[in-house]
């Protein structure tokens, strides 16, 4: 099996460098996750916003959320009354 002419094995003696390009390959795995997490709540808060609930569709867990909320104030109002 050849290796590729490009491919070189990392020096013992540039411990830092190899770091330092560790550290930068982390940061742009960090930062790029982080954007795909915000895009996919963007997506679903729209989402939430065009699609009204409608029983045994909704299966995020913002709609979870939303029905847990809206019983609770139901229960509110209910103990005012």
């Amino acid at each position: 099996m050849t290796r590729h002419e490009t491919h070189v094995l990392p020096d013992p003696l540039n411990r830092e460098f190899e770091r330092d390009l560790r550290k930068i390959a982390t940061r742009g795995v960090v930062k790029l996750f982080n954007s795909v997490l915000i895009a996919q709540e963007e997506a679903l808060a729209e989402e939430e916003e065009e699609a009204p609930i409608t029983p045994g569709k909704d299966r995020t867990k913002g709609a979870k959320r939303r029905r847990t909320n809206e019983k609770k104030k139901k229960q509110k109002t209910e103990n005012q009354s």
